[in-house]
């Protein structure tokens, strides 16, 4: 905004340097990022397409349903790192977003398809 006060003031300095007004150079330069931007938010697209179908073609669908005996990986109290599988707990209900409730030692717990295994 300075430099476009400047120009506006008659005090444009940089118009030797740029060969035009400082408004017209600041307005072809907001132009040039602008549409810079919107290749980038198209490649971006494009690419998250491309990953997705790659990842999609790969992935395999798991569900659980009442009843199923599941394997849950847990994580051991001596180190967070470190997870063993523990099971089989019975599948109580599926809810929503691929969460399931698990019955394990009198207690319903809910897990993630992820830590579960068929």
């Amino acid at each position: 905004m300075a430099i476009l006060r400047q120009g506006l003031e008659g005090r444009d300095c940089d118009q030797n340097v740029l060969k035009m007004p400082t408004a017209k150079y600041l307005q072809t330069l907001n132009d040039a990022i602008e549409d810079a931007l919107a290749t980038a938010r198209e490649n971006r697209t494009a690419a998250h397409e491309c990953n997705k179908q790659l990842y999609d073609k790969h992935m395999t669908v798991r569900r659980l349903v009442p009843r199923d005996q599941a394997l849950v990986l847990m994580h051991t109290h001596a180190n967070k790192m470190t997870a063993c599988w523990c099971g089989p707990y019975t599948v109580e209900k599926e809810c929503a977003d691929n969460n399931y409730a698990l019955s394990i030692s009198s207690r319903e717990a809910l897990f993630h398809i992820n830590a579960a295994l068929l």
